[in-house]
């Protein structure tokens, strides 16, 4: 696989940018402004050219503009950065296939090589840019590679190249190496630097303890203390509960007792109106 940087030189590390697949997504706007340019000089003929009016020639030569200008830098440009270690300085380049632009700038100030992190959206892919970085003066983006693998690979490059240490800040917690110790895994480089100290502060707020007996690391968690809000509002239906069942059982108590009554005053209503009835059936005859 041919990558994007080497070395020219042993001095000299070039970093180049542009073409691949970032021509393939100009190619269709070069060929509209190439058509559209066709079609102006009578070379594609246009059916219906008479009844164009004449606000659209003009237009029409902005839009072949402004399509074959976009679609060549992205079908034919590129840019050359050129480090120089042996001159301490970056040398970009820009042109179309050919460098036409050069512009030169010292490696005076700078300490150490950075690799960021551009979360992209719906329409920008992520990016992952290499910069110079000192205490003075602004960051000299070097590249922006969209690959994560080859940013890392490039960076490593840039490094050891300029014997410069790597702050890797692709997360919330950037990390500062050295070229040789990127690759190395986290875990083996604590144990190299000797980084793990028993006698580390723990934090105020810390609610959990851990403890490392027989090579083996116990962390205890504690359940979360009850906040008053809390527990007033787990309380407040507890409340309202007890409140409320005691009437209830007293209503339903007086119901139960009504029933008897209800059921003896409904059958001497019952039997009195059978008696009425059979006393009348006994006058008629």
């Amino acid at each position: 696989m041919n990558r994007p940087f080497q070395h020219v030189t042993p001095d000299r590390l070039q970093i180049r940018e542009g073409g691949g697949c970032i021509s393939a997504f100009g190619l269709p706007f070069f060929g509209a402004g190439v058509f559209l340019f066709l079609t102006l000089v009578g070379i594609v003929p246009v059916s219906n050219a008479d009844e164009l009016p004449g606000w659209a020639w003009p237009f029409l030569v902005l839009m072949a503009i402004a399509f074959t200008a976009a679609g060549g830098v992205l079908v034919f440009g590129r840019s050359w950065t050129t480090i120089d270690g042996a001159q301490r300085q970056v040398i970009k380049q820009l042109g179309l296939l050919v460098p036409l632009r050069e512009r030169v700038q010292s490696l005076d100030g700078y300490t150490s090589v950075t690799l960021g992190f551009l979360q992209g959206d719906s329409d920008t892919v992520d990016k992952f840019p290499i910069a110079l970085t000192g205490p003075a003066g602004p960051d000299l983006t070097v590249c922006t590679p969209t690959d994560y693998a080859q940013a890392r690979e490039c960076a490593k490059t840039v490094a050891a190249h300029l014997q410069l240490e790597i702050e890797d800040a692709t997360t919330d917690h950037p990390v500062r190496v050295t070229a040789s110790q990127l690759d190395v895994p986290f875990r083996q480089r604590v144990r190299q630097e000797g980084t793990l100290r028993d006698d580390t502060i723990r934090p105020a707020d810390a609610r959990s303890h851990v403890t490392q007996e027989m090579g083996q690391v116990r962390i205890v968690i504690p359940p979360r203390p009850m906040r008053p809000l809390v527990l007033a509002t787990t309380l407040i239906p507890t409340a309202i509960l007890f409140a409320v069942v005691p009437s209830l059982a007293t209503f339903f108590r007086h119901r139960t007792r009504r029933m008897p009554l209800a059921g003896s005053f409904s059958d001497s209503w019952f039997y009195s109106s059978a008696s009425c009835r059979s006393a009348r059936s006994a006058a008629r005859f």
